[in-house]
């Protein structure tokens, strides 16, 4: 390997190392599960309640703000399943030599 893609390669594994902590990983997995209840909740809940107030666009946007969370956990969770195995993977190339 030659030595600029080695220290290429340290450089992408210490990035990788500092983005993918267990805090970050288990706190998506509570967002997802929290925003997801929620979700669940005004989606089943009857809008007739909200329809008669003066604020009826309140609904639309908490189901937004919580997709949004929803979503977002939903990447970190990936993000961190795939930097796992990149993590592996860079670190059998770097002992390869």
């Amino acid at each position: 390997m030659k030595p600029e893609n080695r220290i290429i390669l340290i450089k992408e594994l210490q990035k990788i190392k500092q983005i993918n902590s267990r805090t970050s990983y288990l706190g998506a997995w509570t967002g997802l599960i929290i925003s997801g209840y929620i979700l669940s909740t005004f989606i089943v809940k009857p809008w007739d309640d909200f329809m008669n107030q003066e604020f009826y666009w309140v609904p639309s946007l908490i189901i937004l703000v919580f997709l949004a969370a929803f979503l977002q956990s939903f990447f970190l969770i990936i993000r961190h399943l795939i930097y796992k195995r990149l993590l592996i993977i860079f670190e059998a190339l770097l002992d390869d030599n």
